[in-house]
């Protein structure tokens, strides 16, 4: 009964890990584009490429009222999940703050594929206030 409770106690420890790896989003574009619903993913950097971590990343639908908020990761690298297939990049706002920072851009680019599940692509350019 010990060994069957330290195993479990094991396997949770794995599972608990490995979520919190992933937390927060990772760069990784094969994981952008197998996404159950259609995501917004891009990047926080400075005006000369430099990566902005845990900056706050505001997505907002140009019609409604509803606002997806999450954070980029160690790499700028963010993605918030659950827009429905009929997003596109013009139906959509992100919008990037971080003491010390002001947003001075957004570049938005077309997917190049046409799967309706592919990822809306915006990258978030910040510089010093």
């Amino acid at each position: 009964m010990k060994s069957k409770g330290l195993a479990i106690l094991g396997f949770a420890a794995l599972i608990a890990f490995g979520a919190s790896a992933h937390a927060g989003g990772m760069p990784d574009e094969e994981d952008d584009q197998q996404m159950p619903s259609k995501s917004i993913v891009g990047f926080v950097r400075d005006a000369k490429g430099n990566v902005i971590a845990d900056a706050k990343v505001i997505a907002s639908f140009k019609t409604g009222n509803t606002d997806l908020i999450t954070r980029s990761d160690a790499t700028g690298h963010f993605r918030i999940p659950g827009f429905s297939k009929e997003a596109n990049t013009d139906s959509v706002n992100v919008a990037c703050s971080k003491p010390g920072y002001k947003q001075t851009g957004a570049l938005k680019r077309r997917s190049a594929s046409d799967d309706a599940k592919a990822p809306i692509e915006i990258d978030c350019q910040m510089g010093p206030e």
